[in-house]
């Protein structure tokens, strides 16, 4: 059986259509990272999609341009017999926590997050002490959902 969805968007006479902006990205390392002595952000030096030139790749951090609703996904792999202790940070704020356990060997660690942002936010992750993430397992990517009516 095939669905078929059919999306109606009506303007009335005088309105403006305005299309949504294209804000997306994903990103990766490209070496193992910790164990660390102290809290730290993770840098994410291997970038695949950079869509509206939101994630600052200098920082590692996304930096909000368009006020709005944002998805973030974190998927943290630890190094082995290593405990990834992982925080998604909003403004200097911990706010989602991921666990990779040690004792399962490779502990593996995911979180997803909703966020309403306003312009000038900051999202990345932060690697708590005593954590260690793999490379290029160790992933972080965010998108626009809508933009905030103004």
């Amino acid at each position: 059986m095939t669905c078929i969805f059919i999306h109606v968007v009506i303007i009335f006479p005088g309105e403006k259509c305005v299309p949504t902006p294209k804000i997306a990205f994903f990103v990766t390392r490209t070496s193992r990272f910790g164990p660390v002595q102290q809290d730290t952000n993770i840098e994410f030096d291997k970038v695949f999609l950079n869509q509206g030139q939101s994630f600052d790749e200098h920082a590692s951090q996304f930096v909000c341009k368009i006020n709005g609703t944002y998805v973030f996904n974190a998927h943290m792999l630890g190094q082995e017999n290593q405990n990834a202790f992982v925080m998604i940070m909003l403004n200097e704020q911990p706010r989602i926590p991921l666990h990779g356990d040690k004792r399962s060997g490779f502990g593996v660690a995911s979180n997803t997050v909703i966020f309403q942002l306003v312009e000038g936010d900051k999202v990345y992750l932060r690697l708590k002490k005593d954590s260690a993430i793999s490379n290029d397992s160790s992933t972080f990517s965010g998108y626009l959902i809508y933009v905030d009516d103004p």
